[in-house]
Formats: structure tokens, sequence, C-alpha cells
């Protein structure tokens, strides 16, 4: 990559306005978190789920299961 790929992105990023996705934190914040930038996004109002790593692994699952399953019928259906 050339840095003048990246001229784009600073004009974008000095310009750029704080909405439901995009957010500032203050200086004195991220120094009290360790420069943690984990933070959440302060704008949204539902909580997210966490998930364990099996919990996770069977969401998942049972998704893809769900999806092969309609496909199936669609091909089913299709045969037909």
């Amino acid at each position: 990559m050339q840095i003048k790929e990246f001229d784009p992105i600073k004009k974008w990023r000095n310009k750029r306005k704080e909405n439901n996705i995009c957010w500032k934190v203050n200086i004195k914040t991220n120094i009290e978190r360790g420069y943690d930038l984990d933070i959440k996004n302060p704008t949204k109002s539902t909580e997210e789920k966490e998930y364990s790593s099996a919990e996770l692994l069977i969401e998942m699952l049972n998704t893809s299961f769900e999806k092969s399953h309609k496909l199936l019928n669609h091909l089913k259906q299709a045969v037909k």
C-alpha cells in the first residue's frame, strides 16, 4: 500500500460528524480505561446478548441447519 492511498480516508475522517455509528470518546476516559478501545456504542438502546462459545456454536449450528432445511425444501419442490 502507498501512503497516498489513505488520503481519501484522511479527508473523510477530518469532516465526519457524530451519529449512531460514529462517536467521540474523551481522552481522559480513554486513559482511565487503560487505552482499551473496546467501547460500546453509547447510542445503542438495546443490550446485546453475550454468548459463551458453546452457546454461540449451538446458535450458529441451528441457523445453519434452518438454512439447509429451507434449501432442501426448495430443491424438493423444484424436482417435483
